[in-house]
């Protein structure tokens, strides 16, 4: 047996009601950028053979199991902290300009400026066009695993293989009562993937053989963007959530002998929350953009297996195969509670589930055959 077992946490965040911080996108430069991102893969090759010479009484049985348990969170983040809000003033004239130009309405002195003033030596007013903020948090946790049983003799033998693999994850892009402003656009963005492939065999032959495989998966995620409270003062702003799973399976046993028996087994389970929001019911949340605004969230799952099983006996030969599937999904956009000005506003929540199985028995026997 395998059995393989990985966690992680990924944190990165701006927060603190006395953190302020600026960033003019000045020399190229994209503003701020707070990035979360992590990456998780399983790769697994499991292999089990037993075989017996001995005529009649000789047995042989072999299994192999592979368990894959993988979960992450992954947050990018902004907490009551000040982005973009400091009069530059003084700052403006000792390392750009040279003589004092005067002080701003906020004092020279660091200060902050309120979201709707227009003050010349702000953090806003001296960034350039690609002065954003972006708040993005990544996730890719996946396994790829290839497990066969065989056995053969000259009397009975049994083989099975098995998969398992549990992909846990959250991942959340949020900014929560900041006060923010941007000359560029501001981006809260989270984006979730989950991928398993998975090839199981099972293979038996011998006076009496039998084989089985079987795949079991659990997909659970929660992918989440938001930003509620505060203020937003910028060209543009856009939260988007994106889930992506993704199961691929081939499972297939065989068996042969005086009487045989085959059967393979593929049950997927998905249960994911994908949700993007502007606002909370704690409190208003005020937006003042020129261009857009968008709130989008999407949920993406495909589910693709290919089971096939056969058994040939000189007397009595069975196989069958079975799946079994299940999506549980919720994917939600909204803005609520919040006080938006903006020349358009988007928003949309799109998802898109599939399911392509294939499922194929055979059985001859001299006496009886049965497929299922």
């Amino acid at each position: 047996a395998v059995v393989n077992l990985m966690t992680g946490s990924t944190l990165a965040s701006i927060h603190g009601a006395d953190t302020r911080v600026s960033a003019l996108g000045w020399n190229a430069g994209t503003g701020i950028n707070v990035d979360a991102d992590s990456t998780q893969q399983v790769n697994t090759l499991g292999t089990s053979l037993a075989v017996t010479f001995m005529p009649i009484a000789g047995t042989s049985v072999s299994a192999m199991a592979d368990v894959n348990v993988i979960g992450s969170s992954t947050v990018a983040s902004i907490d009551a902290a000040a982005i973009n809000t400091h009069d530059l003033s003084h700052w403006y004239a000792d390392t750009v300009v040279g003589p004092d130009p005067g002080q701003g309405t906020g004092g020279g002195s660091g200060d902050d400026i309120a979201a709707d003033e227009q003050d010349l030596y702000s953090a806003r007013a001296l960034g350039s066009a690609s002065q954003d903020v972006r708040v993005s948090a990544s996730s890719q946790v996946g396994n790829t695993a290839y497990v066969i049983g065989a056995a053969a003799g000259a009397g009975g033998s049994a083989a099975g293989a098995a998969a398992s693999t549990v992909l846990q994850t959250r991942t959340q892009a949020l900014v929560r009562n900041a006060s923010v402003q941007a000359k560029g656009e501001v981006a809260v963005n989270a984006t979730a993937q989950q991928q398993s492939d998975t090839v199981v065999a099972g293979l038996a032959g011998g006076l009496a053989g039998g084989a089985g495989s079987a795949v079991v998966n659990v997909f659970a995620s929660q992918t989440e963007a938001g930003l509620s409270g505060g203020s937003v003062r910028a060209d543009a702003l856009h939260i988007d959530a994106h889930n992506s799973s993704h199961s691929t399976v081939n499972a297939g046993a065989a068996a042969v002998g005086g009487a045989a028996m085959a059967g393979a087994l593929v049950v997927n389970i998905a249960d994911t929350h994908t949700a993007a929001w502007l606002g909370s019911n704690a409190g208003r949340t005020q937006v003042q953009l020129d261009g857009d605004l968008t709130v989008g969230a999407r949920t993406d799952a495909v589910f693709e297996s290919v089971l096939v099983s056969g058994a040939g006996a000189g007397g009595v030969g069975v196989a069958g195969t079975a799946q079994f599937q299940q999506v549980t999904s919720v994917t939600d956009a909204s803005v609520h509670n919040a006080d938006v000005t903006a020349s358009s506003i988007g928003v949309d929540a799109l998802e898109t589930l599939r399911i392509d199985s294939a499922s194929g028995a055979a059985a001859a026997g001299g006496s009886a055959g049965v497929g299922a």
